[in-house]
């Protein structure tokens, strides 16, 4: 699934891997993967919804307070 979620992503499709990276994020919460799939949906709303960006960096925080996108993060809740 977050294969999937990359392979959306290459290929401009920044919705739709949104979408499984939230749904890889509910299914495997426990995942090695699970911080960078937190991290890259993040990343992905900036573009797409920044409000749903914000509440993505929160969130992220909440789960990952020394997470390795920490820095963008709070450099997104510092963005007016």
């Amino acid at each position: 699934m977050f294969a999937s979620a990359v392979r959306a992503k290459r290929r401009g499709h920044g919705s739709q891997a949104v979408r499984i990276y939230e749904r890889f994020s509910r299914e495997y919460p426990n995942s090695p993967l699970a911080e960078s799939a937190a991290a890259q949906r993040m990343k992905l709303l900036v573009a797409i919804d920044p409000v749903a960006a914000r509440r993505a960096a929160n969130d992220y925080l909440s789960h990952y307070p020394n997470g390795f996108a920490r820095a963008e993060a709070h450099q997104l809740l510092d963005t007016p």
